[in-house]
């Protein structure tokens, strides 16, 4: 026994001493008063790992670490933040495109990988001290009991450590109640139902007769900022052919606006199902106020091009997949399942469309500015450079500006005035030499930009009388408006207060609600 002590001992000993050297390279929260706790949860890990009885234990607890040490290095260098329970979740479930956001990285990451796979690799070298396992499995009974435990104190309502573990945490520590959240918290929540934070709910609205217009183009942006365009005063001039539009047609709604949410999995079900705040999940399985289906009703044919690869669009059951016609990926232009593609073959895919028969509300979703940034454009098309990650984030959004015009151009080539074209973007990122984030609470993030003109005159007047008695617009507005739009009576969305939900469509996460006087409040975060 005393040697199995002794070795638990050293190993506690240098992998702590390893913890607090990377603390202490990178600037991570850490005093005197934290390191008993980073004793304590490394000493109790290797325990655990050494004395488990069985394989299979040992193989969780290994993956436990993993997580601890690679997890949460990975986490804290993008988002400053051990890994929280809702991105640990997120990570499982859209690990495609983790994997691809991640491509872009490789060379920022690098370190903090390495230095995690080292510890891995000297905490799994632990079990060759002790081969002969015996006895009862009391380590392994413990360590499972423990993961209860923390998933149990996640699930209360009033919990906060999983959704954003402290940096004054051990890594250990940090893992131990993010996963405890994941099983506590955000499972329940996306599963059961289960959140703090009463349902949003509001019946369909009725028909007040038909549609106001025949053709409705929405294209829908990938996390782009409107911190980054340049009609909004950016120094780099990324936007020289919306600000030419705007000169032309100054009757046009061009302004800033509040995102529904910091993701596209949350922005987006909010926005095509008029969702203004958080908790809107069983409304949009009801669907009652589903974009595509209103259209449907009133005699739309519904059309959803996406540039992005189908097995990156796993939300589309909650965009009105049911009620679209006409449903493409990047896949029916010869791509992989999941590759994606230019946004310039969405202007292929609108020019394919008879405007001139029937109703066609037609959504064009973007690949935009996703990560990672400017992949897919063209040497031609990368006019600011690619020295920096700011320079390869503008790129994206100057290529945007550039498809934007083409759909006007097209649309305004049709010879009528029957139609209207939106825009805006699911939400934006936090771009610049040092930071390169989605999903995280900055203004860059939620504030995104807003376009609505059409060549209706009448119709355009009730547009800027809508949108300009407003001090800043957000998505839950457009949504609103829209189906007043399609022939609905539906009340007007109120200007403030605004909220911008976080990661979890039920607002568990944190949201963020904006008041009149522009004054931000997190709630749950």
């Amino acid at each position: 026994m005393k040697k199995s002590l002794s070795v638990i001992l050293i190993y506690t000993l240098v992998l702590f001493l390893s913890e607090t050297a990377y603390r202490a390279a990178y600037g991570i929260a850490a005093d005197i008063s934290g390191y008993p706790r980073i004793l304590a949860y490394t000493c109790a890990l290797c325990a655990a790992f050494y004395f488990a009885r069985y394989t299979f234990s040992r193989l969780l607890i290994f993956v436990f670490f993993a997580i601890a040490a690679v997890g949460n290095n990975i986490h804290y260098e993008i988002y400053k933040t051990w890994l929280t329970a809702v991105n640990a979740y997120l990570a499982l479930i859209e690990f495609g495109e983790v994997r691809t956001a991640g491509a872009d990285m490789t060379g920022r990451l690098a370190v903090h990988v390495l230095w995690g796979a080292a510890e891995c690799a000297l905490f799994c070298t632990l079990a060759l001290w002790n081969k002969k396992r015996g006895g009862r499995p009391a380590a392994d009974i413990l360590f499972f009991a423990a993961l209860a435990v923390s998933a149990a104190m996640a699930a209360r309502t009033k919990d906060t450590r999983s959704i954003s573990p402290k940096a004054k945490y051990a890594r250990i520590e940090a893992a131990y109640l993010s996963l405890g959240g994941v099983f506590g918290k955000v499972l329940p929540t996306y599963l059961f139902g289960r959140s703090r934070i009463p349902a949003y709910l509001h019946p369909a609205p009725q028909k007040t007769g038909a549609p106001q217009i025949r053709n409705i183009v929405f294209l829908v942006g990938e996390s782009e900022s409107a911190r980054h365009l340049g009609h909004f005063g950016y120094p780099k001039d990324t936007t020289p052919r919306l600000s030419a539009f705007a000169k032309e047609h100054p009757d046009a709604w061009i302004a800033e606006a509040y995102s529904a949410g910091l993701m596209t999995r949350v922005a987006l079900p909010m926005l095509f199902n008029a969702v203004p705040r958080p908790n809107g999940f069983m409304q949009i399985s009801r669907g009652d106020t589903s974009l595509m289906r209103l259209a449907k009703e009133q005699g739309y044919t519904n059309h959803f091009h996406s540039a992005q690869a189908e097995g990156e669009m796993r939300i589309m059951n909650l965009l009105g997949m049911k009620w679209i016609d006409r449903l493409t990926y990047s896949g029916s232009f010869g791509f992989g399942a999941e590759e994606s593609m230019p946004d310039k073959n969405l202007v292929k895919q609108l020019k394919e469309t008879d405007l001139s028969q029937g109703r066609h509300f037609i959504v064009l979703h973007q690949r935009g500015s996703h990560m990672p940034y400017g992949k897919l454009l063209e040497p031609q098309e990368q006019v600011f450079g690619t020295a920096s990650q700011t320079d390869k984030y503008d790129n994206t959004v100057r290529q945007t500006d550039t498809v934007r015009d083409e759909i006007l151009q097209h649309l305004q080539s049709t010879g009528g005035s029957d139609w209207i074209f939106i825009y805006t973007s699911d939400h934006g990122q936090l771009v610049n030499d040092k930071d390169a984030a989605a999903g995280v609470w900055h203004e860059d993030v939620y504030t995104v930009p807003l376009m609505v003109y059409t060549p209706d005159s009448a119709l355009q007047a009730q547009v800027r009388q809508t949108f300009s008695a407003c001090r800043r617009n957000h998505h839950y507005q457009l949504s609103a408006w829209i189906i007043g739009l399609l022939g609905y009576s539906y009340p007007a969305a109120p200007c403030l207060p605004a909220y911008v939900t976080g990661n979890i469509l039920s607002g568990d996460a944190g949201y963020m609600e904006i008041d009149a006087n522009g004054n931000r409040k997190m709630i749950g975060n």
